[in-house]
């Protein structure tokens, strides 16, 4: 079905758990704006060994943008 809500894409530089994460992040925003989707990608720096680790657990500095993301998405509903 097509999309409709608004798009955050999050992603650490380093995250390359079996594939190049910030490639694919760069594809799908790519993809999602040439159907003037609202879409935004936010690229944390390095994590770690592996950035994909970044979001094992809730942290910042991406748990800070999730929630303020949902907060504006959301409003008052």
């Amino acid at each position: 079905s097509p999309v409709g809500a608004p798009v955050r894409i999050f992603v650490a530089e380093n995250d390359t758990f079996q594939a190049e994460h910030v490639e694919i992040a760069e594809e799908v925003l790519d993809s999602l704006l040439a159907e003037t989707k609202d879409a935004e990608l936010t690229i944390y720096g390095p994590f770690g060994t592996d950035g994909h680790e970044l979001f094992f657990e809730v942290r910042d500095p991406y748990w800070t943008d999730v929630t303020a993301f949902l907060e504006e998405a959301l409003g008052d509903s």
